[in-house]
């Protein structure tokens, strides 16, 4: 278990000196990952009831659109420089992941821990990104935008707001005080790390994510005090900030906006061309520029998750993903308020920060291309696992006082 853990810890850290170096062609956290899938598959028989794969609305839509991952790569081959190739092996060891999450994850002390860890990853990626803000402002200013082993700034942003709200009300509700302090200081970590990297689609998602998990938790006055005077704080003493550059977009930034709206623009373009099948998974940056008044030489994501998956396999992959989705958020929903009352209190927390992180980084997914992001994905499996993990007692006691 203590790999899984590890695992968990390297999500975020996309280009990572150590997890990703490689060892006969294979990188370290791959290998982490086969030592997971083997745990797994062999604990299986130790289980009383083994997981059930198909039991929920979300896992059954990331099942359809893995299998339209398998189609674009059987119809479009490896694609243009091996693209279709390499996300297929991505979006492969997502289904790994997956069957090892629904496997591992079996009771509530062991989803207690998976996501301490999460949340950890969280404050590890926000360390990075402070030394290399620090190391990189001395060069090129204090506007200077650190991605370095989180791979890019939006890409950290996004993966942060999925832990910052678990972090933020975890830190308010009656746990020990270790933890409470613990994820007081991951919070710190996590807003001085979104305000230097300024995604601009980040901080939107953060915001809703923030606006979610503050309206739906108890105390609702003080908690919203709280963070709206937190977020203030680091906003106003930050040297540069994602409200900055929406208030007063440099230059450069209105470049960027222009041309995100000529990748969105293309991207719907090779979606309307191709609405079954798509372009192939992972060949957008290999099509875009037949597809716009776009230089030759350019090769971008369409900043846009959703246009992306749209261009790439069709509109059927569009909708198991918002299938997918829609399915986590909703049923995290339906179990935080079953847990509310009855209990235990670990869900019902667990479910309001997961659905709160979820909401932001769908909000998010607008401006980002970050569907492959990882803690992304451990966070739609372990919706998947919360139901199983409520006690028999607590739902036979709601059907009795119904």
């Amino acid at each position: 278990m203590i790999f899984y853990y590890v695992l968990v810890l390297s999500l975020p850290l996309v280009s990572h000196s150590v997890f990703g170096s490689e060892a006969a062609g294979v990188t370290v956290v791959k290998y982490l990952g086969l030592v997971c899938l083997a745990y797994a598959l062999l604990s299986l028989p130790r289980r009383r009831r083994p997981p059930d794969f198909l039991a929920t609305a979300q896992s059954r839509a990331f099942l359809a659109f893995f299998a339209l991952v398998v189609l674009s790569y059987v119809i479009h081959g490896s694609g243009p420089g091996g693209a279709t190739q390499s996300a297929f092996i991505v979006y492969a060891s997502h289904l790994a992941f997956f069957v090892i999450t629904l496997v591992v994850v079996s009771s509530l002390e062991r989803l207690r821990r998976v996501l301490l860890v999460a949340i950890a990853s969280m404050a590890l990626a926000s360390l990075y990104v402070l030394r290399d803000w620090q190391a990189g402002s001395t060069v090129y200013g204090a506007g200077y935008r650190p991605g370095y082993v989180t791979g890019d700034p939006n890409f950290y942003a996004a993966s942060t707001l999925l832990c910052l709200p678990l972090a933020f009300g975890w830190m308010l509700e009656r746990r020990p005080a270790w933890e409470r302090l613990y994820c007081f200081g991951c919070v710190l970590l996590g807003l001085a790390g979104s305000m230097v990297a300024a995604s601009r689609g980040g901080f939107i998602g953060l915001l809703a994510a923030m606006g979610f998990m503050v309206w739906h938790s108890p105390r609702r006055g003080r908690n919203l005090t709280l963070a709206a005077g937190m977020l203030l704080l680091f906003l106003a003493v930050s040297p540069t900030s994602p409200l900055q550059r929406l208030m007063n977009p440099r230059e450069g930034d209105q470049g960027a906006s222009e041309a995100r709206l000529q990748l969105w623009s293309a991207a719907w373009r090779m979606a309307r061309e191709h609405p079954l099948t798509g372009v192939g998974v992972g060949s957008f940056k290999a099509w875009v520029v037949f597809y716009g008044d776009l230089p030759e030489n350019l090769q971008l994501a369409a900043h846009n998750a959703y246009l992306e998956v749209a261009a790439e396999m069709g509109l059927p992959a569009l909708l198991a993903v918002g299938v997918m989705i829609y399915c986590s958020c909703r049923g995290l929903d339906r179990l935080r308020r079953q847990t509310r009352r009855s209990g235990p209190p670990l869900l019902h927390q667990a479910a309001l920060g997961i659905e709160a992180g979820l909401i932001g980084f769908a909000v998010a997914l607008v401006f980002v291309s970050g569907l492959f992001l990882k803690v992304f994905w451990l966070m739609v499996f372990l919706s998947m696992c919360l139901p199983a993990l409520r006690p028999p007692v607590h739902a036979e006691l709601k059907q009795e006082a119904a």
